[in-house]
């Protein structure tokens, strides 16, 4: 069942409707340069639509990407280069909140913003963006929590 995605990004005003892949590579390089730009903006709210609601109108699940501009990186030979921009995806419904989890960032937590509003993501949270893009589609093409990622507990 093909699906859409309401995304939230910068203000619960500021949406867009995600329905392809070139929907989603242009939300995310634009999540991606905002970014550098507003490190008070580096993460998302993702609903897909036509899942149930509340009496208030609330969404039984949510979506958080985020975006890590010029992650520091450290080689296994102990160089340190930066990486232009990492990538987080969290997913909270009436399992639980649960995240991808991904490389080690070297950071005891990764702090990301919205609006800026901490929301943190574990450590070993860092994946690619195209992980994320995949994701995403997946959850366009379904209409339910991604299962092309493997989902781990927050807590």
């Amino acid at each position: 069942m093909a699906s859409t995605i309401t995304a939230s990004y910068q203000n619960k005003d500021n949406t867009v409707r995600l329905e392809s892949a070139k929907d989603v590579s242009r939300f995310l390089a634009h999540m991606a340069e905002q970014a550098v730009l507003d490190p008070d903006n580096t993460c998302a709210w993702l609903y897909i639509d036509n899942r149930p609601v509340d009496e208030d109108g609330i969404a039984d699940h949510e979506m958080r990407v985020g975006v890590i501009p010029n992650l520091p990186e450290t080689a296994p030979d102990g160089n340190t280069s930066v990486k232009s921009s990492a990538w987080t995806l969290g997913f909270t419904d009436a399992r639980g909140s649960t995240y991808v989890k991904g490389h080690d960032s070297g950071l005891p937590e990764i702090s990301l913003f919205v609006q800026g509003h901490s929301e943190t993501f574990p450590a070993d949270s860092v994946v690619d963006g195209e992980l994320v893009r995949a994701a995403i589609l997946d959850a366009i093409a379904t209409g339910e929590r991604p299962t092309t990622v493997t989902w781990s507990p927050t807590h």
